[in-house]
């Protein structure tokens, strides 16, 4: 009888545990340390936090089926939040400083360097740039095709029963003249080879002149900043690295990814304590240009602002998903973030943002 009541207890005992189990860790919710970097993350007056990377955090939480909250840090504690167990992840750019105490994910926005400058493209701008050495290369260089293009055809007619292009060394003047006119469709017929070989070389030098003048078009256009950047602040244009910075009054934020680029391609650049103090600068024409990551400064400028955001080639500032080393959330964190990132919205999603 003892035995059958013991036996009876053990049971109820083990059917209320199952009853009522405990509440997995993998259930609570996932702290996210933050820190004000727009538009990556910002904190609105009523504490709420918004932004690409408060939003990105929010959906991988969605996709690991637990709740996200966020932790306030300052901007250089993110890490540490992360490896003393304060937060399970933060939303920072990554660096190989910090690869040594946390582990990355696949990173989930990349942003180019650029600039934000005065508008360049009125007339008094454009002439400037006509002495910048980029144009006089320009220039040099079609001088020599030419001459060299006009040398060959006086060499190959000089010879000829019509005088187009005189016998002596006068006429390589009339060679020059000849490629000229002749690369700029104008041929005012002046100027005409009567020989076979001078013939075929006309017209060899008429289809490959067709291709020179486009590219020379897009060369000059570039060299001379036309349409380089709008005062919509698209971040159309080319900025080229380091050659329109040189010779420059730029400015970028004071120990940020931005400067180490500028060091690294020997760029003097005045250290501002955040964007908006550069953009200031820039307004009161005491900077030429400022520069920092794109999707910041677009962010940044106020809307009332005629400067115009001129982008690079060069991606700099990646920004990723913190997890301590070693922690048993890495490879489900991985596998949230890439389902993530393939998602057909995500797209929209950063043009939203940074845009």
């Amino acid at each position: 009888m003892r035995l059958l009541l013991v036996l009876a207890a053990l049971s109820v005992a083990h059917a209320s545990v199952a009853q009522a189990p405990p509440r997995p860790p993998e259930a609570s919710d996932l702290v996210v340390a933050v820190s004000e970097a727009a538009p990556l993350s910002s904190q609105s007056p009523d504490g709420t936090w918004d932004g690409l990377g408060v939003a990105f955090a929010q959906q991988v939480g969605q996709g690991l089926g637990r709740g996200v909250r966020f932790l306030a840090v300052a901007p250089d504690s993110a890490l540490a939040a992360v490896a003393d167990g304060r937060a399970d992840v933060a939303v920072v750019p990554t660096s190989v400083q910090g690869e040594a105490v946390v582990d990355y994910t696949t990173p989930f926005l990349g942003a180019r360097l650029a600039i934000a400058q005065q508008p360049q493209n009125g007339p008094l701008d454009v002439a400037k740039r006509f002495f910048s050495p980029t144009f006089f290369k320009i220039a040099a260089g079609l001088v020599l095709l030419l001459f060299l293009i006009g040398l060959a055809m006086w060499a190959a007619e000089r010879k000829a029963e019509g005088d187009d292009f005189r016998e002596d060394r006068a006429g390589i003047w009339d060679g020059f003249w000849w490629a000229g006119v002749t690369m700029t469709t104008i041929g005012y017929g002046d100027t005409v080879p009567e020989t076979v070989p001078g013939r075929s070389m006309a017209l060899l030098w008429m289809l490959v002149s067709m291709a020179l003048t486009a590219s020379l078009t897009a060369a000059l256009v570039s060299a001379l900043g036309i349409g380089s950047g709008s005062g919509s602040g698209s971040g159309s244009g080319s900025l080229r690295l380091p050659d329109d910075l040189q010779d420059r009054r730029v400015g970028v934020v004071d120990g940020s990814a931005a400067a180490g680029v500028l060091r690294d391609l020997a760029v003097q650049a005045r250290p501002f304590p955040s964007v908006a103090a550069g953009l200031a600068a820039v307004e009161a024409d005491s900077l030429d240009a400022f520069a920092g990551a794109l999707p910041r400064l677009r962010t940044t400028r106020s809307s009332d602002s005629d400067l115009e955001i001129v982008s690079s080639e060069v991606t700099f500032d990646r920004w990723a998903l913190a997890v301590a080393e070693g922690s048993d959330l890495r490879e489900p964190l991985g596998r949230a973030v890439l389902d993530r990132l393939h998602s057909p919205d995500w797209p929209e999603t950063v043009r939203r943002y940074t845009e």
